[in-house]
């Protein structure tokens, strides 16, 4: 990760200038309103110190400090409208910038190839375009009320050394700088809480596993113990993990009090006992010293969570910059694109696909093959599991670029990564398919051809097409691959493409799909490639694929 590269006290100054970086990503005119606001925000508190202390002043002196009193109520104003833009106007351009990358990471998502998509992680995505994106939002308004407090500090020292010639304002110049300590106690206190946040996620990744695995959890005592042993023991180091990470920031709290205290203790005691007829100077430093109160506490409470947004933020760049870098295609605009209604040919000679060791499938190799499909055809694809099936559908679909071999459409040799209209040539029911609640793609197709074919796949009375969307995607895995049926063929493309799409269908349904579906298709000229087990229906095909160990037998 992005954040990783940093060493661990480098780290948080990294997470800070990269949420600094998007607060002042706005342009010329918000940077300058960001910045106008911290430094009325800093200066104006220090003018109002400076205006009580003037006006404790000239009431010991016997006048009135009229003027100090209307400066002091101005300053006062100053501070309140400071704050009061600063946390209305912060946030919404974090939200801006945030949108921003949002809106280019689906644009790569458009763009990357499969594979390439494979290899970051459909989970690592949407942890960080909810998890992340919800972390810099809440928390990243923050870096702006610390840089304030840091600032304030700065000038509270030059205020502290300009006013006063009693060498006890080096107290105050020491309780200034031993805010380091502080810091650095707060930087220990990320370093906890990011192992707290890992541990985190290990034991709810166990979580995970049991409720998607829940059946096989059910059925096997041994495993369901094992993983309530193991959850336990991840559990129990969370505990611990956790009791680090705020022994750490209750160390950080707790310096920040022993310097507030101890600076008001020496300056409220300690001085007094030495120069006891100088109690002005006294109070104008102990007031100076609550000053500090504000800006101290801001610098121990929020670099934890300046620290944990920034990281996020950074991993949100580490994710863009990792599709961004990804091989793919611009994706194009619907205009953009002519879907083919027909084609004459098309031809795989030599094509092969291996995946790298370290990817969901370590090692695999697929090819040479060699493939060839006509208008009008049925080709099933059969074999063992793991022989090559579904990754040779994506050859033929385009989703998996080819490393050897070559690809000819009507003639046409098609890239090593199929553009976008080679893709339009095919609708898909995959192994891993999804369906969207939306019908995406589908907002010109009549609403009576939709609920004529629900009702031929008797999904009539489950489902309905309403306003562009279905009522309802939480069906049986029968029933999800009838409705994934029915979009396929809505989209009336030249070639069909099914990944075992009868393998949990009722013998009703699977007869439906290999005695009508399949020759209505071929009928209207339609190419279909199917991959099956159901050596039943093989005289459906008009030729059949064998493949063993990524290669055709």
């Amino acid at each position: 990760m992005a954040d990783d590269a940093h060493g661990p006290e480098r780290r948080v100054f990294a997470h800070a200038r990269a949420l600094l970086e998007v607060v002042f990503s706005g342009g010329l005119k918000s940077s300058a309103f960001v910045l106008l606001g911290v430094v009325a925000f800093s200066t104006a508190q220090i003018l109002a110190l400076y205006l009580i202390t003037r006006t404790l002043s000239v009431y010991q002196a016997g006048g009135t400090p009229t003027a100090e009193l209307v400066r002091f109520v101005v300053a006062i104003v100053v501070i309140g409208w400071a704050e009061f833009t600063l946390r209305t106007g912060v946030p919404r351009i974090i939200t801006r910038a945030l949108v921003r990358r949002q809106r280019r990471i689906v644009h790569e998502l458009r763009r990357v190839d499969l594979p390439a998509l494979e290899a970051i992680g459909g989970e690592q995505i949407q942890h960080t375009m909810t998890a992340d994106v919800a972390r810099v939002v809440e928390s990243g308004t923050e870096i702006i009320v610390l840089a304030d407090s840091w600032l304030t500090l700065g000038l509270l020292l030059v205020y502290t050394i300009l006013t006063s010639s009693d060498p006890l304002a080096l107290y105050v110049v020491l309780a200034l700088i031993c805010a380091v300590p502080i810091t650095l106690a707060g930087l220990h206190a990320e370093r906890r809480a990011r192992v707290f946040e890992d541990g985190g996620d290990r034991a709810l990744a166990i979580v995970d596993e049991l409720t998607a695995g829940f059946a096989q959890v059910k059925l096997h005592a041994e495993r369901s113990e094992a993983m309530a042993a193991a959850h336990a023991a991840q559990t129990e180091a969370h505990v611990e993990r956790g009791a680090s990470m705020y022994r750490a920031s209750n160390l950080a709290h707790g310096l920040g009090d022993l310097l507030l205290f101890g600076v008001i203790g020496v300056v409220g005691l300690g001085y007094a006992k030495l120069t006891p007829d100088n109690t002005m100077n006294a109070q104008h430093l102990l007031i100076t010293a609550l000053f500090m109160f504000e800006p101290i506490s801001h610098i121990i409470l929020d670099q934890l969570s300046v620290a944990r947004a920034g990281a996020a933020l950074l991993r949100i760049d580490d994710l863009l910059a990792r599709l961004a870098a990804a091989p793919g295609q611009a994706p194009p605009t619907a205009a953009d694109v002519v879907e083919p209604k027909t084609f004459s040919s098309l031809v795989l000679e030599g094509v092969s696909y291996g995946y790298s060791a370290g990817e969901h499938r370590s090692g695999f190799f697929l090819g040479p093959v060699d493939f060839h499909l006509s208008p009008g055809e049925i080709v099933f694809i059969t074999g063992a599991n793991g022989s090559g099936k579904s990754t040779l559908l994506k050859l033929i679909t385009g989703l998996y670029p080819r490393d050897s071999g070559s690809y000819h459409i009507d003639g046409q040799l098609v890239p090593r990564s199929p553009p976008v209209s080679t893709r339009a040539l095919f609708a898909a029911t995959l192994a891993d398919f999804v369906l969207f609640t939306r019908s995406y793609g589908l907002e010109d197709v009549e609403p009576a051809r939709i609920d004529a074919m629900l009702a031929e796949m008797k999904l009539d009375e489950i489902v309905t097409h309403a306003e562009g969307r279905f009522s309802t995607v939480e069906l049986s895995t029968g029933q999800r691959k009838r409705l994934a049926l029915v979009i396929a063929l809505l989209r009336d493309r030249p070639i069909y493409v099914f990944d075992e799409w009868a393998a949990d269908q009722d013998p009703e349904f699977r007869e439906q799909f290999y005695r009508r579906v399949l020759p209505s298709l071929r009928a209207k000229g339609k190419a279909v490639v199917v991959v099956t087990h159901d050596d039943r229906y093989f005289g459906v095909a008009d030729r059949r694929i064998h493949l063993e160990r990524g290669g055709i037998s």
